[in-house]
């Protein structure tokens, strides 16, 4: 019997940890069949793409990240580099959810995976003390008068916000049904939901002040604000309590739960996403057994339960909620909580990111240019992103912005990002 190896390359720990599981389970169905993970570091995706594209082969499955290497691809396109996915996928296209963050110009490029999809993270100790419960904050409005009495209450934030960085603020656009794109690939910051996050992102710090702003918010100083009770929720994805909390805070283990995130109102969505994963096969000799491990790691129904069983992430696939072990999962982080019934509505109605050419400058003018104006509370929402849409035009038409991520713009989103 020949022995056949493909090598899978990452750059987030995550990634490697998730695909390691389901390479295992793959090589015990499939005995001659290796496959190799090896542990990378900050921006080697992207380092293969462009391997990739001198004619070199450094690997035969890649995950890329909506926030990171799609922008790359779109940029620079480089989609011709991988498989089309398009036969594949096909059967599991209507139960599957996530599939904007791999298309490209009308090509399925990928398969997706980590659902990213935003909550409310919130102290439930706290909560009942206070007599609030988590999931009747179902407005805006509704968690703000929380705030206040968390705030009144205990002197605590309600929540921390990200104003350095687009941590939050992404997914709320996202969430509000607005976002960098419309649904013509277009540039569009000047939507009706992105003025609805800017509003709101300045409400909740400089008018009602329950949020907290802050600057480093994957840090030891934001897990300190956790500990110390300074902060008593988040609105973050749903592996963010499986992954940094549960890594950065076992002394928490018990503390959190999960509620879904208040409505923005005219958005049809429940939840934004904050950075989707796409793997993609490139073209090489082994695409035929990286296809097929692909297909059981991301779209079968055992891979989904094995990700939601090893690493308490939300399955992508609708049909995998009415598995009834998937219906019964408690997390043992938050506080035994069953999430599955969360985790559906969340995955049933999420808008995710819609890549575009401006991918790259748009995330690089809400760092830049949006956080700056946000922070100084001068200009109305408006302003803010007639200002931020005409300098993403301009770079784009000048070619400025970088075509490549630094690697500090890559370690301020975290594990996953």
């Amino acid at each position: 019997m020949t022995e056949r190896t493909i090598r899978a390359s990452f750059s987030f720990p995550l990634q490697v940890k998730l695909f390691r599981k389901s390479a295992e389970k793959y090589m015990e169905m499939h005995p001659d069949v290796r496959i190799e993970i090896p542990d990378n570091k900050l921006g080697t995706t992207e380092n293969n793409i462009r391997e990739l594209k001198e004619g070199k082969h450094p690997a035969d499955l890649l995950d890329l990240h909506s926030n990171f290497e799609i922008p790359l691809i779109w940029k620079d396109d480089f989609a011709s580099l991988f498989v089309d996915l398009g036969s594949l996928v096909k059967p599991y296209m209507k139960s599957f959810t996530g599939w904007e963050t791999c298309t490209c110009r009308g090509k399925i490029i990928g398969v997706p995976g980590a659902l990213s999809g935003s909550v409310f993270y919130y102290r439930w100790d706290v909560f009942e003390e206070l007599g609030i419960d988590a999931d009747s904050l179902d407005t805006w409005d509704k968690l703000i008068e929380a705030g206040h009495i968390v705030k009144e209450k205990t002197g605590s934030y309600i929540l921390a916000l990200d104003v350095s960085g687009y941590n939050q603020l992404q997914p709320m656009m996202l969430h509000a049904d607005g976002g960098y794109f419309n649904s013509e690939d277009q540039l569009d910051l000047v939507s009706p939901g992105n003025i609805s996050t800017i509003d709101l992102y300045r409400r909740l710090i400089f008018e009602e002040e329950v949020a907290l702003p802050v600057t480093a918010f994957y840090s030891p100083d934001m897990y300190d604000l956790y500990r110390s009770g300074k902060v008593v929720g988040a609105y973050m994805p749903e592996w963010y309590g499986s992954n940094e909390m549960m890594h950065n805070l076992p002394d928490m283990a018990g503390k959190f739960r999960i509620a879904m995130a208040p409505r923005f109102a005219g958005s049809p969505y429940r939840s934004g996403g904050r950075g989707g994963m796409c793997a993609v096969v490139p073209h090489g000799p082994n695409e035929d057994i990286a296809m097929d491990f692909l297909e059981f790691a991301r779209l079968s129904k055992e891979g989904q339960i094995l990700l939601l069983d090893s690493f308490y992430t939300a399955p992508s696939d609708m049909s995998v909620y009415e598995d009834s072990h998937v219906r019964k999962f408690c997390h043992p982080f938050l506080s035994g909580q069953n999430v599955a019934p969360i985790y559906e509505k969340v995955a049933g109605s999420i808008k995710q990111l819609i890549p575009g050419y401006e991918l790259m400058e748009a995330q690089k003018v809400v760092n830049d240019y949006i956080m700056p104006m946000l922070r100084e509370n001068k200009m109305t929402a408006e302003e803010i992103l007639e200002t931020a849409e005409k300098t993403v035009r301009a770079a784009a038409e000048k070619g400025d912005a970088s075509r490549t991520r630094e690697i500090s713009d890559l370690e301020k989103g975290g594990d996953v990002g």
